[in-house]
């Protein structure tokens, strides 16, 4: 035996892998050893193998699979390493870009928090501008508020958005617009992404997002206009083309005008009997305006009392 092999311990020490990943490395033919005592079995290893060694750990690190390693490798045991490593570069840049999406959503949610507890010490009316939002509504065809239905629309829509590659954000509820059909950008079929009232009769299954089978668009009450359960959501930057992806059927992509709300918060012991209020004061509220009644995040999260923040302007 050559004295510049590495035994399979040494290379375990050296390297901070298990002896048991290296014999799997070696089954699945990742990593053969270079040379194996027939008397002991030994395993051993030549000093240029620590380089195919670190490849095969830095793209198990990526999110490559085992198997998908096997692949790279030729009927003599030969690994296109640069094939590799260009898979593990494309898997890199989506790991970074989930990075991106994850910090956008967290900063989302401290940024409300903030905002939150200044409204908190303002009570019971205060101003609130929210700058341009972009959000992404269905029509609400449900007459009054149903919990379940709203629930099920809130996760499709959020599902929705995620599948398109966009930053799903801490602002969702219920929205009235005084416009039928707020304004959303240009779908690849040629019409308005957000659609005209094609699924307003129910076709689509039973999926939240294909309307409800000819109900009503505006609710009982409600001061006018037609309301949308809505989720803010935005793209990462250079990203924006994806906001048209996300309008299909009847998911609309509504911009939100830089404005200043009139604003209050409504605590009650469910979250139905909050909106119902929400309807209430939106009753009170101009037809030409827009009332939004979002969802509130609050630094501490409780289960015994629901809150939403009702904004008029």
């Amino acid at each position: 035996m050559r004295g510049d092999l590495l035994s399979i311990g040494e290379v375990s020490h050296l390297k901070g892998v298990g002896v048991k990943a290296l014999r799997y490395y070696e089954r699945i033919g990742v990593l053969r050893p270079a040379y194996v005592n027939p008397e002991t079995g030994y395993r051993y290893y030549a000093m240029r193998q620590m380089n195919e060694l670190d490849v095969v750990v830095f793209c198990v690190q990526l999110g490559v699979s085992l198997k998908e390693l096997a692949g790279y490798l030729s009927d003599d045991g030969v690994m296109n390493t640069a094939a590799l490593l260009d898979h593990a570069r494309e898997l890199a840049q989506e790991r970074l870009r989930s990075t991106r999406a994850l910090i956008m959503e967290l900063e989302g949610c401290r940024s409300e928090i903030a905002a939150q507890e200044h409204c908190r010490a303002q009570r019971p009316l205060y101003e609130r501008n929210l700058g341009g939002r972009l959000f992404f509504g269905v029509p609400w065809r449900t007459a009054g508020f149903d919990v379940k239905r709203y629930a099920k629309t809130m996760t499709e829509l959020y599902g929705k958005v995620k599948s398109c590659g966009l930053v799903p954000l801490f602002l969702q509820g219920m929205a009235r617009f005084p416009s039928a059909d707020p304004q959303g950008p240009k779908s690849e079929g040629g019409g308005r992404g957000s659609g005209s009232d094609t699924t307003a009769d129910g076709r689509g299954g039973s999926s939240a997002l294909a309307g409800g089978g000819g109900c009503p668009d505006a609710l009982a009450g409600g001061g006018g206009g037609r309301w949308f359960a809505v989720l803010e959501a935005a793209p990462l930057p250079g990203e924006e083309e994806r906001i048209a992806s996300a309008c299909v059927n009847e998911v609309r992509a509504i911009t939100l005008p830089d404005r200043t709300y009139c604003g209050q918060r409504v605590e009650r012991d469910a979250l139905d009997r909050c909106f119902r209020e929400a309807f209430r004061l939106a009753d009170g509220h101009t037809a030409d305006g827009i009332v939004l009644a979002m969802e509130v995040w609050d630094a501490e999260l409780r289960s015994d009392n629901a809150v939403i923040e009702v904004l008029r302007g």
